[in-house]
């Protein structure tokens, strides 16, 4: 291990501790999420926590500095690779690794500058805040969740920042005590000139569980590496905002409504065992003709064609192929033609000269075994066609080219479906010249 990954090691234990001192919510919701992301999404959390903490609670300072510091080291940060704060380290590090669009980071910035001003929050910066504060924070999260898919992140954006937004909203009722009295700040746009009624109650949790509904939606379509993470943090908020439904205007105004650890422990099993149940509700024959028809879930196997355009172009994109292929639990004859494929493209991003050949002849040996057992399965025509008119000649792998050409023309031309393989296929082959 070099000396920059030790470090960056040491500093994504720092982002962890951070996470699990300041949240014990948040930290069991990691624990449901497939541990290949946890250091990604612990990275996130400490960077968010660091930046609230200085509007929250460093008082006897200057905060307005200390952000304006926090920022502009932020920025150095994801602009050298590094940083000799272990959270910006970890922090700069899923930035560069997913391409996290720079402009949810100068929101977030955005967002916490508010929290040092006494604003008289109108809908217009009500919605600002929520942008900055939790949406955007969602979408960094989706960003790790789907492997930095640009197709998924714009498919699973607008449920995303509606799921954030539920959970601020929840937050700030959860915390109007302590808000207005310590803190001096009210974000709900309805409480600049009154108290919190019975009326205004209600129409806030309206508008909460709008936002709730909207975001079980991208819940559904979510990868398994996040979908039971998310769905417990999903279950665990909706539980809270009931428990504030049934509660007072002054019981809310009076004192900070909590759920019980063990009760987390309870709704995070219900959610763990009742997932498939809820979110999958199909007929026993409808179930039979998907096992029949479809080797690999729908979601998964779309993440994995996605990323496989583009899976050799550097190491990133090997990596983000690489970890969807072998992080996907579901089990396929396709799936295993994929990871032919990663084991090929393990050679090439394989230092030892020795590895190479031996990672490509296996990966090499398992396609065409595949491809003999399984003679008229398209998509594995597809890849080894894709992969062999990319390789070099000195590898000696380019006799089937025209015979897979012929055979998937013929696919496309008999075939009725114009499913998401179909249009894949199609695009490489117009591309490629291979339509002909």
């Amino acid at each position: 291990m070099s000396n920059h990954e030790l470090y960056k090691k040491v500093s994504l234990k720092c982002s962890k501790l951070c996470t699990n001192s300041y949240s014990t919510s948040f930290s069991m919701g990691i624990n449901f999420l497939d541990k290949s992301i946890h250091d990604e999404i612990y990275a996130i959390y400490g960077f968010v926590r660091f930046a609230d903490e200085i509007v929250d609670s460093f008082h006897d300072h200057n905060k307005k500095e200390l952000l304006d510091e926090f920022q502009k080291d932020t920025w150095q940060a994801i602009k050298n690779q590094i940083s000799l704060n272990p959270i910006l380290e970890s922090f700069q590090w899923v930035v560069n690794k997913y391409k996290i669009d720079h402009s949810l980071i100068q929101s977030f910035f955005d967002s916490m500058a508010m929290d040092l001003e006494n604003i008289d929050y109108t809908k217009e910066l009500y919605t600002k805040y929520i942008l900055g504060s939790a949406e955007v924070v969602g979408l960094m999260c989706l960003k790790v969740f789907i492997y930095g898919s640009d197709i998924l992140y714009e498919k699973l954006k607008a449920p995303a920042m509606s799921l954030g937004a539920a959970f601020q909203k929840v937050n700030f009722l959860r915390d109007l005590q302590e808000d207005t009295m310590k803190l001096k700040r009210n974000y709900f746009p309805q409480l600049q000139n009154q108290t919190l009624n019975q009326e205004i109650k209600n129409d806030l949790i309206i508008e909460i569980k709008r936002d709730f509904n909207d975001a079980y939606a991208g819940i559904k379509e979510l990868p398994p590496n996040s979908q039971l993470g998310v769905y417990v943090a999903y279950t665990y908020y909706k539980k809270l905002l009931e428990k504030i439904e049934r509660s007072s205007p002054v019981e809310i105004l009076q004192k900070r409504i909590r759920i019980s650890n063990l009760k987390k422990i309870f709704l995070a099993t219900k959610a763990w065992c009742g997932l498939k149940t809820k979110l999958v509700k199909l007929s026993t024959a409808l179930v039979l003709i998907l096992l029949c028809t479809l080797p690999i879930q729908a979601q998964n196997i779309n993440t994995i064609r996605s990323l496989y355009r583009s899976c050799d172009k550097s190491k990133l994109d090997y990596q983000n192929f690489s970890k969807a292929v072998n992080n996907t639990t579901t089990q396929s004859r396709v799936l295993e033609a994929y990871k032919a494929v990663d084991r090929m493209l393990e050679a090439k991003f394989t230092p030892n000269p020795l590895n190479k050949i031996k990672f490509f002849i296996e990966g090499k040996n398992q396609l065409e075994n595949l491809i003999k057992a399984n003679p008229n399965n398209a998509e594995m025509r597809f890849i080894r066609i894709s992969t062999q008119i990319e390789l070099p000649f000195f590898l000696s792998y380019k006799d089937n080219i025209i015979e897979d050409k012929v055979f998937l023309n013929d696919y496309l031309k008999n075939t009725g479906s114009q499913g998401n393989f179909e249009k894949l296929l199609d695009e490489f082959l117009e591309k490629k010249g291979l339509n002909k």
